[in-house]
């Protein structure tokens, strides 16, 4: 089993392929509406290396040692008033919690962990450069992933998806890494990438973390062959009730023998 220093020097050294947080500004307006409806964009990807592990259940989980780079702020922004983000153990929560129901654990004690999940939030916007968009590619791959070369607004299954990746919007992602591979290795390899995101304009980001890492939980792990958008009302943590996404399922190929 690795020693705690050894876990402690794995974590930080994959927190470097990180850049570094940044705060919201201080709330001194209202800028939102406190309810309503929001639409979430969900999507995961599969590598290759993710495809061929079989998907953990809550009665055979798979174990993982956590990675939290927090909050961050990326692209260009109207100017616009916002509250401080809660917490981060509290988020730290909701996501472990999310991750359990789907036979994700933490690795504690002596259990032996099979996963790194790197954890990050906050919000996203275009950035436009004399007609240019800037960030096309990265805004596409937060709400379509893989498919986001598909995106045209000339494609009607696309276009809901490639509107929503010119706005702003808030999101969670989780990154799946293989463990032996980064500790015994010295080899980074990505299994799988899930984003959840939903417009920005209208809420702030305490407000809608519950509803996307709740509606995100049935699609960790999974691959999604089209983004997956959920209209759902803002409600509190615990209470989210979505449709049942549609899952690629495609057999998963015997796990690597140990």
């Amino acid at each position: 089993m690795p020693t705690i220093t050894s876990l402690v020097r794995l974590v930080l050294g994959l927190a470097a392929l990180f850049p570094a947080s940044s705060l919201l500004a201080d709330s001194v307006h209202d800028d939102s509406d406190r309810s309503g409806d929001m639409r979430i964009a969900v999507v995961t990807d599969l590598t290759e290396a993710g495809k061929r592990l079989p998907h953990p259940t809550p009665e055979k989980p798979a174990y993982y040692i956590p990675i939290t780079t927090g909050y961050k702020k990326e692209g260009d922004f109207v100017k616009f008033f916002q509250e401080s983000p809660p917490p981060t153990a509290e988020i730290q929560r909701m996501i472990a919690k999310a991750l359990a129901s789907q036979g994700y654990l933490v690795a504690i004690n002596n259990t032996r962990p099979s996963l790194i999940l790197a954890f990050r939030w906050g919000s996203w916007a275009p950035i436009f450069l004399h007609g240019v968009f800037i960030n096309q590619a990265e805004m596409e791959t937060l709400v379509s992933g893989a498919q986001a070369e598909l995106m045209t607004p000339l494609n009607p299954r696309a276009r809901d998806a490639y509107e929503a990746a010119r706005q702003p919007r808030w999101g969670v992602v989780v990154t799946a890494f293989d463990f032996d591979d980064q500790y015994y290795r010295h080899k980074v390899t990505i299994l799988w990438r899930e984003c959840m995101s939903t417009e920005l304009w209208g809420h702030y980001i305490d407000e809608v973390l519950p509803t996307l890492i709740a509606s995100g939980a049935p699609m960790f792990g999974r691959q999604t062959t089209t983004p997956q958008l959920t209209q759902t009302t803002v409600i509190p943590e615990g209470h989210v009730v979505v449709g049942a996404p549609y899952i690629n399922n495609s057999p998963s190929a015997p796990a690597a023998p140990k």
